[in-house]
């Protein structure tokens, strides 16, 4: 705080000092000029000197704190430290930028860890998914849904005509296909045939998909519907 007040004391006998000079220009004003260009004077060499015994002072505890008595002594030590400083301050930035290098290394390790780790779930996922008939049955049911139909329609000698309503499934039954663990069936009733009669039958149809890739393997109909 009184360092605040002897700068601001220095600043303002400065410009008292400028003032009490334009004064001396005026005849009628010369004495009160000089008196306050001197007076103004000695307050900015009394601040000056209140400033440098601050800082002497200052630079003397930080001397003692160092453990030098003398602060001519610690001043010429500490231009000597400068250079280490620097030294070891460019010595931390080192130390940090390699230390954020391995942070940065062992993220990008965990993440590849965790990406292996979930594809190799996947794979046990899929292995495990492609042995049992609801698991690959209902992952494949919408491709069936798409597919298949437009080859049932292929077996009509004449016209088709789809009975399913909106809410109802084309296929809604499925089984392995002649006891392989690979080809599923896709089974429905909902079409009927017409006869070259012009009558027409309920026909019970099924289309054979393989998973791997998805593909219809062989579809086929005969007249009839499934038992409820």
């Amino acid at each position: 705080m009184y360092e605040a007040i002897a700068t601001s004391s220095f600043i303002f006998a400065v410009l008292g000092i400028l003032v009490g000079l334009a004064f001396l220009r005026v005849s009628n004003r010369k004495p009160l000029g000089k008196a306050l260009a001197i007076g103004c004077f000695f307050i900015a060499l009394a601040s000056c000197e209140y400033n440098r015994s601050v800082v002497d002072r200052r630079d003397k505890q930080e001397a003692l704190s160092h453990g030098y008595a003398n602060v001519n002594d610690w001043k010429v030590a500490r231009q000597q430290l400068i250079p280490i400083e620097v030294g070891l301050g460019a010595i931390s930035q080192r130390r940090a930028a390699q230390e954020a290098e391995r942070l940065r290394l062992e993220r990008n390790k965990q993440e590849e860890d965790r990406r292996l780790q979930e594809e190799e779930r996947k794979r046990q996922e899929e292995q495990r998914c492609a042995t049992e008939l609801k698991c690959i049955g209902d992952k494949i049911r919408s491709y069936a849904t798409v597919y298949c139909p437009r080859y049932v329609e292929r077996l009509a000698k004449n016209d088709f005509q789809w009975t399913d309503g909106w809410l109802d499934e084309k296929f809604s039954h499925y089984r392995w296909a002649n006891g392989s663990h690979r080809t599923i069936t896709f089974i429905g009733d909902k079409i009927k045939f017409q006869n070259g009669f012009g009558a027409w039958t309920y026909h019970t149809y099924e289309c054979d998909v393989d998973p791997a890739p998805e593909h219809v393997v062989d579809v086929r109909a005969h007249p009839g519907r499934l038992l409820p």
